[in-house]
């Protein structure tokens, strides 16, 4: 007998707009739909003010802060979450080879009903100049979930990315 144990759903967009050389401004809006979760989806926008700390040929380090929006719907109730949040950011990123990167990315969307704790550590090969692999490692917690859910959420991925 087939038996399905995962099933997700992620889509993200993410824009930033460069003030100058070390300011931007950051949007980002994302909807994950994790069959597992008890969410039937969570979705989140944000707009906010980041800075490169950290901007050379071998490492880049950068802040975002901002409000945001969060829009949880319960799987089994049917229940409607939504509030305001802040969303704080670290992106880092370390070039250890001419083609080889180092990742980590770590978000923290604070809110009066939730806090979501998104970490991504990876690293990234180039293949050619607009096709790469990642190799990643993702956790995700959150304070507030559905009954009989767990609160942290780990996940291993390998991806083909194409950069245009």
């Amino acid at each position: 007998k087939d038996v399905t144990s995962t099933e997700k759903y992620t889509s993200d967009y993410m824009l930033h707009r460069n003030f100058n050389e070390r300011s931007y401004m950051a949007f980002n809006i994302d909807q994950i739909r994790d069959r597992f979760s008890g969410f039937k989806f969570q979705t989140t926008a944000f707009l906010g003010y980041g800075y490169r700390v950290v901007n050379n040929d071998t490492t880049q380090l950068s802040i975002e802060a901002g409000p945001g929006y969060r829009h949880d719907r319960e799987r089994d109730t049917g229940s409607n979450n939504e509030e305001a949040i802040t969303r704080i950011g670290l992106n880092y990123a370390w070039n250890i080879a001419p083609n080889v990167k180092f990742i980590e990315e770590f978000t923290a969307d604070l809110g009066s009903h939730n806090n979501i704790y998104r970490s991504e550590t990876g690293l990234q090969s180039q293949i050619n100049g607009s096709l790469a692999t990642k190799i990643t490692y993702k956790i995700s917690h959150q304070d507030e979930v559905p009954v009989d859910k767990e609160n942290t959420d780990t996940e291993f991925g390998v991806t083909l990315v194409y950069s245009f």
